[in-house]
């Protein structure tokens, strides 16, 4: 958090520092060294009696186990310390009003305490910034929306890796679950605590949480482990290593002296929470017998104490209580570390590039550990073996003497020195971009209000289940039943872009010219698909080395007897796209890209001349595969996918990222993130229906590419995650919220170049029309569904209201010059091509009515212009929903162009209704003044790919378990099948006893006389009043207890209210003692009510 503070300062920005003191022994580790406006809030009288010394809790690790079992309690010394932090914090009512007077616009903390949370609501900041000094905290997830996979990836408190068995995957829930209980628990107390002080109007904690802006968390995509993450969150893993300090910094004579003593240096370090001179004897004197048998080399040991008498005589140990540690890791003269694993430790040996024993003791550290461990730079020993002289001499000898680990850490090394956004940058750019535009409630995931049943689409199954099994009834039980009653029958970059659309050869056109313009060389390869748009699909201006693969004449032949594209995309206008028929609908797209795919993978002499140029890196969309396997074939090894869509469904199971169909629309849904149930299944079912198409058609792709380029080629399904990153045209301050890889970067709005857009100066004629009224209303339907094929009786709705709005000028760009048909309408000015974007930055273009492609959504939402969106198929309903979150844009189905009054009605809001103009304003302000613009991703990504890629470490171990596996469903049929086991084994020995009494009863009875059973009957009578009296009394006791335990607690209460009201020393000494006998008789009343609760449940058997 120091940190934090600190380099905003540097940024020239006003920092207070807030430390409000829990732990008295680290008062003075306040972190802070630029950052002069420090604020300390110091423990009082009655904090320093309730005080919880931290370090006595510690020395317990060394032998205490953390798992499931006991992770609560194990942590219980925190939990408590900050209750009585947060108390002491919000007595304090002068911090209040300092911290008021200050005026703050943004607020940055730590989600280990919501006592702030609470503090900083009440002084009215709404722009807060949530920051964890750990890789992630698992327990915020849920009220975040942010998924926690426990299936592989690791908790906070988890003491395995990625790959887990049955049982590890149980734990990893179980001790994540644990934790966010007592969390939670801690959380409420302070919640009580913070309404107390400041008010009950004060929200929940669980409120405020979503409500941040951002989360910052000290994770690093290139060293941790790959999960899902919402794209508020940001990584900033690193931000307390400054390498360029530790370069520059010099090493004092004393420790030079010891490192230069011998030819190796390994430094040991526990960290300052567990204290070496703790540990266990066994463990301690196993490391000395290994220190002894390495005599070539000096171990430096971070050691607490003086008293090191024990390691008498061993002459290369050297020990120190305190070690200049992120120094001694720069220097090149240490050859390796024995740590504990904690985060700013693994960060400092991780940056520097050392490689590593470590030996994790409690909380993240095992996380941390095997963190480390998958990049190959490290080994990780259990606390529990320190004692074995094999294991532990094994890691020594390998660490210092295999070069394997030191060449792992250096390459990891070189990964994190070298990534496209620095921590620092990070830190500024967005605490900035929240400080101005801030807070984002467009990007809090609607999946955070769903249950757990909507949320994994359990209703949705149970439904669909259902379903079967009433089929199933009806095909064997009804219909049987009807046919038998009524008897009847019966270095180089090239970028692959297959031309097929002019939205998608523009977008990887953008890529292209972008690499072109920062001096990289670039190659475009252009196999044609659509000969009719072979040439608007040439999408580069600047990148001239443009190989275009030609169509054949066999492929020639094959178009001339298909149905032209025209043709078949004017069903489009009329047809609902839905999962009954997405798949034969792209039946024809298929087709083509495979005749294309088998055109182009053909032409030998292509293949050499792209072979010669010796690419270093290949982008292409991912829309098809031939790419994929022709840059195989070449030998090229980093790869970037790029989406010209938002995303494209059919490759997120194959590189491991989940499509969340509960809230998130997918490429081809026809809802927003509101759904029913139905809705809901519809989302999954067209998803299931369109990846059945296209991954038909990628089996006849790998099939073309296997069969001219070889059978070695990998399957297309190996390769999609072989990418070292994902650009998709998606902005996260725009698109839906979900949650992406953190190789999933997003550069939506690449293709809008709003500074050329302002300058270019528009032509006489567009000022002419422009100028004849005040309003004007652009009009396009884009490029692949031409509005010359829209249904008549629509085109005449629109006609109709374009001619009832005679004070606007409307501009239709129309495919056709036969518009006889708009003969009289005056205010219509009808165009084959329009200037789009130009038009769009006109500030006299009031409004845009559009089809919804992606490409003039993203100019549309940089531009800032209201719209009546109108989609047509495909992705487009979706970015029309899209777009209307905002609330600068109304989504118009197609099917009431017809209804003039609803069309009107659209029309006259956006024109009119300012509040229209002012989201959409706000939205393009948003996007354009964003912290990293998509140039700037493309270029410092593609970079960094072609110096340092590709990144296996970054391919999550998700993508490998099955579907029972990672949705954990083999553990909930296993926990249910053992329920299950539970009830029954239950019921029959029930069943069993009352046989039993049964049987008894009617044994004693038939063998009495009718006087002895009148008797037995009358005993039992007699039993059962007497027990009913005992019952009656014991209940009437536990009411009575339960009333005096109330006025007990009533007492304890007043008590603390007098002590809070303050007065002299001796006053509230007399009401401490006083206190603390209220509690005392608190406590006997407890018990005196357990012990009454137990008896009345023996009574209540016996009756």
């Amino acid at each position: 958090m120091a940190r934090l503070a600190d380099t905003l300062t540097e940024s020239g920005h006003n920092v207070t520092f807030l430390v409000p003191i829990i732990d008295v022994a680290r008062r003075n580790q306040l972190g802070v060294r630029l950052t002069t406006d420090v604020l300390v809030v110091e423990q009082d009288d009655k904090a320093r009696q309730e005080h919880i010394p931290f370090d006595e809790s510690m020395e317990a690790y060394w032998t205490e186990e953390t798992d499931s079992s006991n992770v609560e309690d194990s942590i219980k010394w925190f939990f408590d310390g900050m209750k009585v932090g947060c108390e002491n914090f919000l007595r304090d009512k002068n911090v209040f009003d300092l911290m008021k007077s200050r005026n703050f616009d943004v607020a940055i903390l730590e989600p280990l305490s919501v006592c702030g949370l609470g503090f900083f609501e009440k002084l009215g900041i709404e722009k807060t910034i949530l920051a964890s000094s750990c890789a992630n905290y698992d327990y915020l997830f849920r009220h975040l929306g942010e998924p926690n996979e426990y299936s592989y990836v690791p908790s906070l408190m988890s003491t395995k890796g990625e790959k887990m068995n049955f049982f590890e995957r149980f734990e990893n829930y179980k001790v994540s679950e644990g934790m966010s209980r007592g969390i939670s628990r801690m959380f409420d107390a302070e919640q009580k605590t913070y309404r107390k002080y400041l008010g009950n109007n004060i929200p929940d904690w669980r409120d405020l949480l979503p409500a941040a802006s951002l989360f910052f968390t000290n994770s690093n995509p290139y060293l941790d482990f790959p999960r899902p993450v919402l794209q508020k969150t940001v990584p900033i893993g690193g931000i307390s290593v400054d390498m360029e300090k530790i370069r520059s910094h010099k090493l004092n004579e004393e420790w030079n002296f010891v490192l230069n003593q011998r030819k190796h240096n390994l430094l040991i370090s526990f960290g300052s929470m567990v204290h070496s001179s703790h540990m266990h004897t066994e463990a301690r004197d196993n490391i000395l017998k290994v220190i002894r048998s390495e005599p070539n080399v000096t171990f430096i040991w971070k050691y607490e104490t003086n008293e090191t008498s024990f390691a008498n005589g061993i002459p290369n140990i050297h020990f120190s209580k305190w070690v200049p540690q992120p120094n001694l890791l720069g220097d090149p003269r240490i050859s390796a570390f024995l740590t504990h694993g904690g985060l700013g430790s693994t960060n400092e040996l991780a940056h520097c590039g050392k490689p590593a024993i470590v030996v994790p003791i409690f909380g993240d550290q095992h996380r941390n550990a095997y963190m480390l461990e998958r990049h190959g730079g490290a080994i990780v020993v259990q606390k529990t073996e320190l004692h074995e002289w094999k294991t532990l001499k094994s890691a020594v000898t390998k660490i210092l003497y295999d070069g394997k680990y030191k060449k792992n850490a250096i390459h990891l090394a070189d990964l994190l020195l070298n990534q496209p956004l620095k921590p620092n940058d990070l830190v500024t750019k967005y605490v900035e971009f929240v400080a101005k535009y801030g807070p984002f409630p467009e990007m809090d995931p609607y999946g955070r209000k769903l249950n757990f049943f909507q949320r994994h689409l359990l209703d949705v199954w149970l439904m669909e289940t259902l379903g079967h099994l009433v089929l199933f009834l009806v095909i064997f039980w009804v219909i049987p039943f009807r046919l038998r009653k009524m008897k009847i029958d019966s270095n180089f970059k090239t970028v692959y872009a297959p031309a097929f659309a002019a939205s998608h050869s523009k977008f990887l056109g953008k890529l292209a010219d972008t690499l072109t313009e920062k001096g990289h060389n670039v190659t475009y390869l252009m196999p044609v698909v659509d000969v009719e748009k072979r040439d608007e699909c040439i999408g580069v201006k600047l990148t001239k080395d443009l190989i275009i693969v030609e169509a054949g004449a066999e492929m020639l032949a094959q178009k001339t007897s298909d149905t032209s594209s025209d043709e078949i995309m004017e069903v489009f206008w009329k047809a609902e796209m839905d999962s009954s028929n997405s798949r034969d609908m792209f039946k024809w797209f298929s087709s083509d890209m495979k005749i294309a795919c088998r055109n182009f993978i053909s032409r030998r002499d292509i293949f050499s001349q792209m072979k010669s140029r010796n690419f270093d890196l290949a982008i292409l969309e991912p829309v098809s595969v031939c790419g994929l396997g022709f840059v195989k074939a070449l030998g090229i090894e980093k790869i970037i996918l790029a989406s010209s869509c938002t995303f494209f469904d059919t490759v997120l199971p194959y590189i491991g990222e989940p499509l969340d169909f509960s809230y998130v629309p997918a490429g081809f849904s026809v809802t927003g993130d509101v759904m029913s149930i139905s809705e809901r299944y519809e989302n999954w079912l067209v998803t299931k229906e369109i990846n059945a198409a296209f991954e038909d058609m990628h089996d006849g792709e790998a099939k073309i590419y296997k069969e001219f380029l070889g059978e070695n080629i990998p399957d297309w399904r190996d390769l999609l995650p072989t990418a070292s990153i994902f650009f998709v045209n998606s902005n996260p301050f725009l698109d839906f919220p979900r949650p992406v890889l953190q190789k999933t970067i997003p550069i939506g709005g690449i293709s809008v170049n709003m500074k050329w857009t302002t300058e270019h100066q528009i032509s006489s004629g567009w000022e002419q029309i422009l100028n004849k009224r005040t309003s004007n209303v652009l009009i396009s339907f884009g490029s692949m569904v031409k509005s010359t094929h829209m249904p008549l009786k629509w085109r005449n709705g629109l006609l109709e209201t374009i001619k009832s709005m005679s004070n606007v000028t409307f501009i239709s760009k129309y495919e056709s010059e036969n518009v006889s048909f708009a003969d009289g309408i005056n205010n219509l000015h009808f165009s084959k091509w329009v200037p789009q974007i130009t038009l769009l930055s006109d500030p006299r273009l009031t409004a845009f009515v559009s089809h919804g492609g992606l490409g003039s959504t993203m100019e549309l939402a940089y531009s800032g212009k209201p719209a009546v969106v109108i989609p047509v198929f495909a992705d487009q309903i979706r970015n029309a929903n899209m777009l209307a979150r905002h609330k600068g844009a109304i989504y118009l189905h197609k099917n009431f162009m017809e209804n003039i009054e609803i069309v009107r009605k659209a029309f006259e809001n956006v024109l009119f209704d300012q509040s229209y103009k002012k989201n959409a304003l706000k939205l393009a302000d948003i996007l354009n003044n964003q912290p990293y613009s998509p140039k700037e991703n493309v270029i410092k990504y593609t970079e960094f790919v072609g110096e340092h890629g590709p990144f296996p470490s970054m391919d999550p171990y998700g993508r490998h378990p099955n579907y029972f596996q990672k949705t954990f469903l083999d553990i909930y049929a296993i926990f249910a099948l053992f329920c299950l086991t539970i009830i029954i084994f239950t019921l029959l020995l029930m069943s069993l006893n009352i046989s039993n009494v049964q049987s008894s009863s009617r044994g004693e009875v038939s063998n009495s006389s009718p006087q002895s059973r009148e008797k037995i009957l009358d005993d039992a009578r007699r039993a059962v009043d007497e027990s009913c009296q005992m019952f009656e009394k014991a209940h009437e006791g536990v009411y009575g207890l339960h009333y005096e335990l109330l006025a007990a607690y009533e007492q304890v209460e007043a008590f603390e209210r007098k002590i809070d009201e303050g007065g002299n020393n001796s006053t509230l000494q007399k009401l401490q003692k006083q206190l603390r006998a209220a509690e005392i008789e608190v406590e006997k009343v407890q018990l005196r009510l357990d012990v009454a609760v137990i008896e009345k449940r023996e009574l209540y058997k016996q009756m």
